[in-house]
Order: C-alpha cells, then sequence, then structure tokens
C-alpha cells in the first residue's frame, strides 16, 4: 500500500486568485496537507508494531504510513487471507476530522465497485482506533515499482487509460480524489493497476466541510492549479484528469511536470509555467501521446479533457493508430500564453517590434515621398534642360541663317530664319511657364532680341534689294557685336535662372523629406514611451490585483 498522505491540518487564511499567473508567497496559503517525499514523515502516534493483533487481523508488516494513518498488511484469521489495513495513527486522541475524514474514505471507497479501484472489505473499530480492511496488492506501488526510469510510450498509455475508466467510474459516483499518483497506484498479483487511497477525496455533490478555504491538499508534482492555490474544495473531476497527466508525464519522463528546491517554488511552478515539453526530454515519444499529456496539464480545467472517460478514449485512439480529438497548441496560442506568463520581456519585445515597425514604415514612406518629390522634379527639370538647350539651338540657328542669307545673297535664308524665331519666342514662353520668376531675366533678353532683330531685318531688306555685301557689313559691324553680346549675357542669366529654379526644386525634395523623417521619428519615439509607460502601468495594476 502507498504512503498516505501528511497530516490534514486545516488553515483558515484566504485562496490566492486562480485568474492572474503571479507568484505566490508562503504567507498565503497553508501547506500542513502537502505530501512531499523529500520532507520527514511525521511522529506515529499510537502505531503497534508488527507481530501484534488487531480486531480478528494479525499485524505482519507495515506497508506505509502517511499524516493520518498506518497501513498494514495483515492477516485475516477468519478468512486466511492477507489484507491491507488502514489505521487512524491518532487512535483514540483522533479528533473529529481525522475520523470524519476517515469515514467518507471508507463509504467513497465501499461505493466504488471498479476492477481497477481497491476493495473495501470490512470497517471496524477497537479500543477507540477505526480501521479498514481492504484489498491488497502484492505488485506494490506504481511509484515504487517506476522509480525514476522513463516507460515506454504505449504501456505508459494503457496503463492511465486503465485508471482514466477507474476515476470516470468514481466521478460518475460524485467522488473527486484528489490525489491521483504513482504512490496512490498499486499494482495486483496479475500486475493490473488499481487506484487507492481516498484519504482526500471529496464529494461532487456536497460541499466539503474538512477542508478549509487556503489548504493546499496533494501531492507537490501531481497536483492541479487550483489544489496548488487552496482552491481544493473546488475540485472537479478535472482536477483528477490533471493528476492523471502528471502521472502520464512522469511514466513518459521519469520525472513529474513541476520540481523546485522547495514547496514554494514548485507551487509556483504549477500555478504559472509551463511544463518542459516532454520530446524535449524523450524525443521518441509520438506526438500524439504528448499532445494528449499536455491537453492534461492545461492550466485552466475548462481547458482539459470534459472528463476522465474523454482521456481514456483518445488514449486508445492513439494506441489504435487513430486520430486522436486533441490537437497541440497552435504557435500564435503558444506565444500569448507565454506572453501572459512573462509581461515583462513582453512588455520591452513588444515595444522593440512596434519600434522596428514604426522606422521600417517611415523609411518606407520616406523613400516614397522622395521618389514623389523626385519625380515632381524631374517633370520641371527635364523640359527646363531641354528647353535651355533648344533656346541656345535657335539664337545660333537665326544668326547663322542671317549671315548666310547676306553671303550668299539668296533670301531662301529668310523662310529659315522666320520659322526659328517663333519657335525661339513659343521655347522662352514654356521656359517662363516652368519656372516661376523667370520674366525679369527674359525681359532683358527680349529687349537685347529686339535690337538683333531689327538689325536682321534690315540686313534680309538690303539683300532683297540686291546688296548683299551691305548686309554682310551690316552682320559684322561693331554695332551688331555690341547686341549680340548684350543679348548672349541677358540669354545667359535667364538660362542661369532655369538652372538655379531646378537647384531650389532638388533641395525643396530634400528638405521635405529630412522634416517628414524628424517628425516620423518623433512620431515613433512618441508611441514607444507610450508603450512603455502603459505597460508600466498596467504591471502595476497587475501586481495589485
Amino acid at each position: 500500500m502507498s504512503p498516505l498522505k501528511d497530516s490534514e491540518d486545516e488553515s483558515k487564511k484566504p485562496a490566492a486568485s486562480a485568474s492572474a499567473p503571479t507568484r505566490i508567497s508562503d504567507a498565503t496559503l497553508d501547506f500542513s496537507s502537502v505530501a512531499d517525499a523529500s520532507q520527514p514523515t511525521p511522529a506515529v502516534v499510537n502505531a503497534r508494531p508488527p507481530g501484534e493483533t488487531l480486531g480478528n487481523y494479525d499485524l505482519l508488516s507495515e506497508l506505509g504510513r502517511g499524516g493520518m494513518g498506518i497501513v498494514y498488511k495483515a492477516q485475516d484469521r477468519r478468512l486466511g487471507r492477507l489484507v491491507a489495513l488502514k489505521v487512524i495513527l491518532a487512535g483514540g486522541h483522533a479528533g473529529s476530522t481525522e475520523r470524519q475524514r476517515f469515514q467518507f474514505e471508507v463509504e467513497a471507497s465501499a461505493r466504488l465497485q471498479h476492477p481497477n479501484i481497491v476493495q473495501v472489505h470490512e470497517v471496524g473499530e477497537e479500543d477507540g482506533r477505526p480501521f479498514m480492511s481492504m484489498e491488497f496488492c502484492p505488485g506494490g506501488s506504481l511509484e515504487d515499482q517506476i522509480r525514476d526510469t522513463p516507460q515506454p510510450p504505449r504501456e505508459a498509455a494503457v496503463l492511465v487509460a486503465t485508471l482514466a475508466d477507474a476515476l470516470h467510474e468514481a466521478h460518475q459516483a460524485g467522488i473527486v480524489h484528489r490525489d491521483v499518483k504513482p504512490a496512490n497506484v498499486l499494482l495486483a498479483a496479475n500486475g493490473a493497476p488499481k487506484l487507492a487511497d481516498f484519504g482526500l477525496a471529496k464529494s461532487l455533490n456536497d460541499e466539503d466541510g474538512l477542508t478549509q478555504t487556503g489548504a493546499i491538499m496533494g501531492s507537490l508534482g501531481y497536483m492541479a492549479p487550483e489544489q496548488a492555490i487552496g482552491r481544493t474544495r473546488d475540485a472537479t473531476a478535472a482536477t483528477d484528469i490533471y493528476s492523471l497527466g502528471a502521472l502520464l508525464y512522469k511514466l513518459l519522463t521519469g520525472r513529474p511536470p513541476f520540481q523546485g528546491p522547495n514547496q514554494l517554488e514548485t507551487i509556483n511552478s504549477i500555478v504559472a509555467a509551463d511544463p518542459v515539453s516532454i520530446q524535449v526530454l524523450q524525443r521518441r515519444v509520438p506526438q500524439d501521446l504528448v499532445t494528449i499529456c499536455h491537453k492534461c496539464l492545461e492550466k485552466s480545467p475548462s481547458r482539459r479533457y470534459a472528463t476522465a472517460a474523454a482521456l481514456a478514449d483518445d488514449l486508445r485512439r492513439y494506441l489504435a493508430d487513430e486520430p486522436i480529438q486533441a490537437r497541440p497548441l497552435a504557435g500564435v496560442e503558444r506565444a500569448w500564453r507565454w506572453a501572459r506568463r512573462h509581461p515583462g520581456p513582453t512588455l520591452v519585445l513588444l515595444a522593440g517590434v512596434a519600434m522596428l515597425l514604426l522606422v521600417a514604415a517611415c523609411l518606407a514612406w520616406s523613400s516614397y515621398r522622395t521618389y514623389r518629390l523626385m519625380a515632381e522634379v524631374n517633370e520641371v527639370q527635364r523640359p527646363l534642360q531641354e528647353l535651355s538647350g533648344r533656346i541656345r539651338y535657335l539664337d545660333e540657328v537665326l544668326t547663322s541663317s542671317a549671315l548666310l542669307a547676306s553671303a550668299s545673297g539668296e533670301m531662301q535664308w529668310h523662310d529659315r530664319y522666320n520659322s526659328h524665331v517663333e519657335q525661339l519666342d513659343a521655347a522662352l514662353q514654356k521656359a517662363v511657364r516652368l519656372a516661376p520668376g523667370a520674366e525679369q531675366p527674359l525681359a532683358k533678353v527680349e529687349a537685347a532680341n529686339t535690337s538683333l532683330v531689327t538689325m536682321e531685318t534690315r540686313a534680309f531688306d538690303t539683300i532683297r534689294q540686291g546688296q548683299a555685301p551691305e548686309a554682310w557689313k551690316l552682320l559684322t559691324s561693331t554695332e551688331y557685336r555690341a547686341a549680340k553680346e548684350q543679348y548672349n549675357e541677358a540669354l545667359a542669366g535667364f538660362i542661369a535662372h532655369l538652372d538655379t529654379h531646378q537647384q531650389k526644386l532638388l533641395a525643396q525634395a530634400a528638405a521635405e523629406t529630412k522634416i517628414f523623417v524628424i517628425l516620423a521619428a518623433i512620431a515613433a519615439t512618441a508611441i514607444l514611451l507610450m508603450i512603455v509607460v502603459g505597460g508600466w502601468a498596467g504591471l502595476r495594476l497587475l501586481r495589485r490585483a
């Protein structure tokens, strides 16, 4: 028989909240009812040594003990069979709580008739010492058999499915075990597992008046989060399903899901941490079995299997190579849970990601804005560049046409001259439209051009009268060259104005881009500060809650 639980001392301290994964202090909860193999067993009161008798039973050896009772291997003198005899340690000094809990264990065990639940043979009392005679399991406890050795996955699945059937029978009868663990699973002579020790069991139908709010009852490493925060009175079938998952975890990995350096650290892990993935510890465990186990170990009871029968069914689906009902957590949900358990690092991570996204958005928009500005600049700059070259070309055409006409005496150059005069005027007017503020330099060009056109018109009239040499003298005279030089200076000033306008456009585009980047950086910094301050305030509120 497995060792029993430590003493059932009740605490009247308030239960911790189950909603927030915050750390629990040792001043919040009562650890007196927690079974921990690392702690020494309390001193035995009124225990009888082997060799004595109790009622109709000869005490042969001690099988195990805990805070409330001691279990002997005994011989039933009347029927000649071996039994496991459980006796309250306090004997005649037992208080009402110990007696009531012992009575409830007797009644619960007697109500459950299942091949995988240890059966009760007889209940009695001698000299004020209540005792209970139960089925003897020669295979010892599952804990003694497996120790810290991982078991084959399929064998583990078969065993837990069998225990799930037994627990479902108990739940159907309105009983929650509340202390499922390897030490409370006994092995019959044929190796069949049998669930034992209903010493911490409670009825689903009645208020458990034996458990005070805040008292932690169960065994470390196998208790559900709701037990770990002292809400043992609220235990349901989901509580036992969690413990079955912890037992399956132990079978698959050789260790319980949570092991801390002390009780408080272990309980904090149960409440706030996720167990190490089974495949990290044992890579060969199939994914379906890992998924089933981790579903049992969900923090929220509503996310575990609805019934122990559903757990048994999924385990048998795995054994039959059929699709299981449980599904592993999606990556997004796993990340969300990690974020809830680690709000500080999550805040820093989110702030960093937000900053990167904002910077990336600023750079992207800045690049787009720069592209648009340069496109707008090019829409003006390219035509201006073309116009500058064309104006120079047209000026040269006009001058060369007049000179050619005077040198050859042919008036065909006059037609060429007239057509290019019109083109030059059109080019100058278009340039003014593209470069606001060019009216003044253009006026100088037009004034100088008027003088040139006047002399060139006189030259063409002279050629038309057959006096080409006179026209040549006019076009090569000092007066014409002075007018031409004045025109060239005015034209150079006009083109310089066009170039300056282009440079202003480029400078304006660069300035607008710089201003936008600065404003975007300020906005990103402000948003980042809002995230940090808001997260900090949220963390303070969370701690206060």
